[in-house]
């Protein structure tokens, strides 16, 4: 009787391990999750499902088209493997793997030496730590953070709390969303959209179709990319620096050195730039503006206590006001104007609508022309010219004015 009883119990377990392999097959996705009313079995080492409320170690790998399932805990040398899965509560520890079609979820952990892999997702409370990787369609959730050795991949999300850290990556469609930070040898790439407080750090790029919002900063080799617009209180980017199509930024920028910026720019109060600064087409540039040495800009506008520096010029509709300066061979452009403690200087020239104002100057070699103005102290200076509906008052140096 005894061992009759021993018999149907062993046959029962069969047929209900042949039963969710079937079951597996015929929805073809071999990862029982959630386990068909809290049932159980095969796991010591490889044989794949586990639940009747999993827990697992003896020291894991699970294998045979993995799973593991609600409640899930794993814990150490985990392994889990091919069509992966772990469920609700999810943790799994040390030597963590988890491999092709990756779930993982609520309360997600993952913990050392991770990598989790094909198709990922992991969930709400994410973590994932050191010498992280996750592979494509990565998601990741609320609060995550990934770490040491850090890489994420295509279709990526990342989400709030995000961190992602050294030797950072993360790849196509990026987001990363609030708190980023993303660091060292910092990467983040095409469709990189961050959101708030953002950081980058060290070696940093952020790619086309960049946004980012409160605060940024990026750092050194910085570079940015297509579509850019920041939005910030205390935007920064730094040293290499470029940022190029279609900028805006906002307030507080700065980008250092080797600047560029460029096309369609407007960059805003406390506005900089600076050392072989450029900027470019449709410039506003702002408040306490500046831009710097081997400037060029490619003006209408570079506004309040403005200077542009070192091999300047300024180009057409240009503005620049006031305590204006411009500097070393000067240019200026079309529709110019300046204004108030203007000056322009060696190698002057200054263009069509000309104008300049309250202590004046232009300087060596000046140039200035129709609808001339200068004005305050006048000065304009070596081989002046200045042309229709001049008024200058005075101090010129040599001939023709009109």
């Amino acid at each position: 009787m005894k061992k009759n009883g021993e018999k149907m119990k062993t046959n029962f377990i069969v047929a209900l391990y042949a039963f969710f392999t079937i079951a597996l097959l015929s929805t073809g996705y071999a990862s029982v999750c959630p386990d068909l009313s809290i049932g159980g079995a095969p796991h010591p080492n490889g044989g794949g499902f586990v639940a009747a409320t999993a827990i697992v170690d003896s020291t894991v790998v699970v294998t045979t088209n993995a799973s593991v399932c609600e409640d899930a805990i794993v814990t150490g040398d985990a392994i889990i493997d091919e069509d992966a899965r772990v469920k609700g509560n999810a943790r799994i520890e040390g030597n963590a793997i988890i491999k092709g079609r990756a779930l993982i979820y609520g309360d997600a952990r993952i913990i050392d030496n991770a990598i989790v892999e094909g198709d990922a997702h992991i969930y709400g409370n994410a973590l994932i730590k050191e010498n992280a990787k996750i592979s494509n369609r990565a998601q990741i959730y609320g609060n995550a953070t990934i770490e040491g050795s850090s890489t994420v991949y295509g279709y990526v999300q990342v989400s709030g709390f995000a961190k992602i850290k050294d030797n950072a990556k993360v790849f196509g469609n990026a987001r990363i969303l609030g708190n980023s930070t993303v660091m060292s040898k910092a990467s983040v790439y095409e469709y990189a959209y961050l959101n708030g407080y953002i950081l980058a750090s060290g070696n940093a790029k952020i790619r086309g179709s960049s946004q980012f919002y409160g605060k940024v900063t990026v750092l050194h080799s910085a570079e940015v990319s297509g579509s850019v617009y920041a939005k910030g209180i205390d935007i920064y980017i730094a040293d290499n620096a470029k940022v190029l199509g279609s900028v805006l930024l906002n307030d507080s920028v700065r980008i250092y050195g080797f600047a560029t910026v460029f096309e369609n720019s407007i960059l805003k109060n406390s506005a900089e730039v600076f050392d072989n600064a450029i900027v470019s087409g449709s410039v506003t540039v702002s408040g306490n503006a500046k831009v710097f040495d081997r400037a060029l800009v490619s003006a209408s506008l570079i506004t309040d206590n403005a200077l542009i520096y070192g091999k300047a010029q300024v180009v057409e509709s240009a503005v620049v006001k006031n305590s204006s300066r411009v500097f070393g061979e000067a240019s200026v452009g079309g529709s110019v104007n300046l204004l108030d403690a203007s000056k322009v200087y060696g190698h002057a020239v200054m263009y069509g609508a000309s104008s300049a104002e309250l202590d004046g100057e232009v300087f060596e070699s000046a140039q200035i022309s129709g609808n001339a103005v200068v004005s305050g102290g006048g000065r304009a200076h070596g081989n002046v010219v200045i042309r229709g509906n001049a008024l200058l008052v005075i101090d010129v140096d040599t001939g023709e004015f009109q």
